[in-house]
């Protein structure tokens, strides 16, 4: 079998331009041969010279490699929306006449991995890539937390039981995220809520980040290019750091679609709370403190004084309060589990890492040549 016969161009071509996401995928296959194999990894460790059992090792490496090139990696699950939100950027953009050299955006798959970046394709076109994990986790989480801030909006009280449920989802959507498992993730129930800004407010703030790295690569000196000026208080961040130029780039822009629509109530709330959700893990030791990025919790805190300083009539401290009152009810559990898990995975590590030397080998080969 010829795996790279089954990637498609579009994930052939990430894999080539961007390491971190040939990374990314051999952790995600590690885990998921973890999960389905147990009770082999078991056997193998504590009888390490029975040939059977290296062989059913070997065997199942193909298997599982088969289902995650043939199941997960190839399905571009989010493209349409990520190209309807990319039409509206542009439109907006447009409107703004600033220009940006950016000729798409690709899902490029990857459920369990959250990254997204911009890279230049056969060396002409530059196209922005994200990962179906981006949305995938966007859109759960948004699901598993967004009644409570309807709750507050409508000035409502939910049923014990939906209360208990959307607690329940939030500490397996983290779990999931934190342990490379987007099926522990999956949303059981199907809340569409009215207002979908806040999911879309994320899916678009990734994308202008990126899009804020292609402008400000574009151009030899930085001028900045909306009528309103940052905030003074970003003002001298941003001369030392081009990641809060793309974050600050990316809100302005987005006030500018919140300006053409402004029953999307959550939008600008959007990038506070995906950065809100990262700085728990962050500062409970769950995920590593980001070394090319600064802090979740900076993040989320000069992100909210920006959209402050643009759109001062808004109640997202209180959502921000309220939100932090479920991470502390669930965050025991959610460490608990998470190092549980990671304690147990962490007794196959060398065994896992010979297994993961397959895909390894396999991603190592693709160049633009196989295309």
């Amino acid at each position: 079998m010829n795996k790279l016969h089954i990637i498609t161009n579009r994930i052939s071509t990430a894999i080539t331009q961007q390491p971190s996401l040939k990374k990314n995928i051999i952790k995600d296959f590690k885990f998921l041969f973890y999960r389905h194999n147990r009770v082999i990894l078991f056997l193998v460790k504590h009888f390490p010279n029975n040939s059977f059992f290296r062989w059913i090792i070997k065997l199942n490496t193909e298997i599982c490699l088969y289902y995650y090139f043939k199941k997960i990696l190839p399905l571009p699950h989010y493209q349409t929306i990520l190209d309807e939100e990319y039409n509206i950027i542009c439109k907006t953009l447009d409107s703004l006449k600033i220009i940006i050299p950016i000729d798409g955006i690709n899902d490029v798959s990857g459920w369990s991995i959250v990254n997204a970046d911009y890279a230049s394709w056969f060396g002409m076109d530059k196209r922005i890539s994200i990962t179906s994990g981006t949305c995938y986790f966007a859109h759960v989480f948004c699901r598993c937390l967004q009644p409570f801030i309807i709750e507050q909006q409508t000035n409502s009280n939910l049923w014990n039981i939906i209360r208990w449920r959307m607690h329940r989802q939030f500490r397996r959507t983290t779990i999931g995220l934190l342990t490379n498992n987007h099926a522990k993730a999956f949303s059981f129930f199907n809340l569409i809520p009215e207002d979908e800004s806040l999911l879309s407010g994320i899916e678009i703030f990734i994308i202008l980040h990126e899009m804020g790295h292609a402008y400000i690569d574009s151009i030899e000196e930085l001028v900045w290019p909306f009528s309103k000026k940052p905030s003074p208080n970003i003002r001298n961040k941003m001369k030392n750091d081009e990641e809060i130029v793309a974050d600050i780039f990316a809100v302005h822009v987005l006030y500018h679609i919140y300006l053409t629509d402004k029953n999307q109530m959550l939008l600008l709330f959007a990038p506070i709370f995906f950065f809100l959700i990262y700085s728990w893990l962050e500062e409970a030791n769950l995920i590593p403190t980001p070394n090319n990025h600064p802090i979740n919790s900076n993040r989320c805190s000069y992100l909210m004084k920006e959209v402050q300083y643009l759109h001062p009539e808004n109640e997202y401290q209180i959502y921000i309060d309220l939100l932090n009152k479920v991470w502390i009810k669930n965050k025991k559990k959610i460490c608990r589990q998470v190092n549980n898990i990671h304690g147990n995975y962490n007794k196959y590590t060398d065994i896992l890492e010979n297994v993961s030397k397959r895909m390894k080998n396999i991603l190592d080969s693709i160049s633009d040549k196989d295309l």
